[in-house]
């Protein structure tokens, strides 16, 4: 018996590249297929045209310029240079395309990637592959591009949070990036250059304020088209005797009180000592009047740090200067740690007798002040 004659069942399609079905072509839960581009389309409830099945990426490897066409995977060898890949001219919704870094060398010869007349990351420009070991899956998107990168996909290049990186000749671009921690030591040619990318010109325009924040207290602030440096450059204070009286023994060095602060700052001036806690060199100052007479013996006025004497300033004995009062004087760059350091004055007489401090309550007479003059 012979078997009965076969029925050969055809789906609604098309064998145009790109060809997608509309509500107008199909019903709801029908089938269409495109022989072209090896894919099949539903229409859903909501009268969504669907792909269903769609082929599979085809890898191939490319070492010089080259136009693709929609769903190909890209294996590009740069190493003998770079070149170019042009995208599809007439890409639809859910084309895909993969590149992949096939010789593990878009860092020293990156691959360049036309856009050809369409956006790439809603951009209207090409785009530049050049970081080793990039991969890069792009997924058509109404208009544009959308671009997924993972980089380390070779030589275990990988960008993590918080690994050492190196990066050469790279562009951070995007509304919200932070850099952060940066010092000299971090830097290349320590150097970062801004640019505006939208304009020819070398103006930089953001619409935000950008601070970048140094740490010997020097701010750089840019404001739209304004530039701002502002120069912070540490604690400085100033301080001077009250009405209190102060003696002063004889023949060894004693510290001397300045009570009244005339300004502070950092708050790190108490006690009649100066603590700066910020790490860098300063300017110290101070004059100390005592009231009688001088006396042969050796007078001197000291700036101590840390307990012990470390410059001295007037310094002299075997005759007498004067014989009601006399004042000396101290000045000297030192330098202090930011944390452990600290500064007093101490002052010696050799009159023989007690002298006292010439203390009228006024910044005039006896006093010690100091600034950060640089950083470290």
């Amino acid at each position: 018996m012979a078997p009965p004659p076969s029925t050969v069942i055809k789906l609604k399609r098309s064998e145009t590249l790109n060809t997608i079905p509309t509500t107008a072509n199909i019903e709801v839960g029908e089938v269409a297929v495109n022989t072209a581009d090896k894919k099949i389309y539903i229409r859903d409830s909501s009268d969504n045209i669907v792909a269903v099945a769609d082929k599979n990426i085809t890898y191939s490897k490319y070492n010089s310029n080259t136009t693709i066409t929609s769903n190909t995977g890209v294996i590009a060898d740069t190493s003998a240079g770079s070149f170019t890949i042009t995208m599809p001219a007439s890409p639809v919704t859910g084309d895909k395309i993969e590149i992949v870094d096939g010789s593990g060398t878009f860092g020293t010869n990156p691959l360049t990637v036309a856009r050809n007349g369409n956006k790439i990351a809603d951009i209207a420009d090409d785009l530049s592959l050049n970081i080793t070991g990039a991969a890069a899956s792009f997924i058509y998107n109404t208009d544009t591009w959308e671009v997924y990168v993972q980089i380390g996909s070779n030589s275990g290049g990988s960008v993590t949070l918080s690994g050492a990186q190196t990066f050469t000749n790279k562009t951070i671009s995007g509304s919200s990036n932070t850099l952060s921690n940066i010092d000299n030591s971090s830097l290349t040619n320590s150097s970062i250059t801004l640019v505006d990318e939208s304009s020819s010109t070398t103006n930089i325009s953001l619409g935000e304020t950008l601070k970048i924040t140094g740490g010997s207290g020097i701010d750089t602030t840019i404001s739209g088209d304004t530039l701002t440096v502002a120069i912070s450059e540490g604690p400085a204070f100033s301080a001077y005797a009250n009405s209190s009286t102060q003696t002063i023994t004889s023949g060894s060095q004693q510290k001397v009180l300045f009570q009244t602060e005339e300004f502070d700052t950092n708050s790190n001036f108490a006690n009649s000592t100066f603590t700066p806690t910020v790490a860098g060199y300063y300017q110290l100052n101070a004059e100390v009047r005592l009231d009688g007479a001088s006396g042969t013996g050796e007078m001197m006025i000291v700036i101590w740090k840390n307990g012990s004497e470390h410059k001295r300033g007037t310094n002299q004995s075997g005759t007498q200067i004067a014989s009601n009062f006399w004042a000396m004087q101290v000045s000297s760059i030192v330098y202090a740690n930011g944390s452990t350091d600290y500064f007093e004055i101490y002052v010696q007489q050799g009159s023989g007798g007690n002298l006292t401090v010439t203390a009228v309550n006024s910044p005039n007479i006896t006093w010690f002040n100091g600034c950060k003059i640089r950083g470290v």
